[in-house]
């Protein structure tokens, strides 16, 4: 790939890595507003049950903000260590003959269902059902996290050493292997590049052997356009 060509590459990486970049900063934003929405809603609720049950009880006002904040606390910790997929299952008993689940509106009382509510099982799923509401702040917040870690990741790109892989992917068709790109691409550090190559959306990441990346279709084609013509492919 010629050096204007290149030239035009790194250009389209840096316009790439910024929109990426403050993506990626807005999406963590929005979810750690969300997040904390959650939480607050969650803390006041933990403080009112305090109030109006256990103070009633005799228990001491003064713990409430220590039980609030432990409470959620166990939350993050709850969410770090539940499967996601296990959460998700969820079976009920009917009360009647039949398995199939029956929702009707009876006059005068409204709607109904033949779902036994004191089976174990449609107890254990209403509890996950509660216990993935809870967990919908937490998981906000680490989602947050990790789109804000992308982010900064981002900022520390090396244009040039990226995008020298990039032009490289863009001259040949389908994957290329990780020792290839080495052997041809020079001045390259695989430890730190190809994670930030990664990092770009539209880059592929083959692991069946012999591993290695492509370009998606799309990035394929913002390349078309940025450069103005498609580079000559390797035979």
């Amino acid at each position: 790939m010629s050096s204007a060509t290149q030239s035009q590459v790194q250009s389209w990486l840096r316009k790439r890595v910024y929109l990426q970049c403050a993506g990626k900063l807005a999406v963590a934003i929005g979810l750690l507003v969300l997040g904390a929405g959650f939480l607050f809603v969650t803390y006041w609720f933990v403080i009112g049950f305090w109030y109006f049950v256990l103070v009633r009880l005799g228990v001491s006002a003064d713990l409430a903000p220590f039980a609030a904040g432990t409470f959620i606390a166990l939350l993050f910790i709850g969410n770090a260590r539940t499967d996601r997929q296990y959460l998700s299952e969820l079976s009920v008993t009917t009360g009647t003959f039949s398995d199939e689940v029956v929702t009707f509106y009876l006059p005068g009382i409204g709607m109904a269902s033949n779902i036994n509510p004191l089976a174990p099982d449609t107890i254990h799923s209403f509890v996950k059902i509660i216990t993935t509401l809870l967990f919908c702040g937490p998981r906000a917040v680490v989602a947050a996290y990790r789109y804000l870690r992308t982010g900064l990741q981002l900022m520390r790109t090396q244009i040039d050493a990226v995008a020298n892989v990039i032009g490289f992917l863009y001259s040949r068709p389908g994957r290329v292997d990780f020792q290839t790109i080495v052997a041809n691409v020079s001045d390259l550090n695989p430890v730190k590049t190809f994670p930030q190559v990664t990092l770009i959306e539209g880059v592929l990441v083959l692991s069946n052997e012999p591993a290695g990346l492509t370009l998606g279709s799309s990035l394929r084609g913002e390349l078309d356009q940025a450069i103005g013509s498609i580079a000559p492919k390797a035979q």
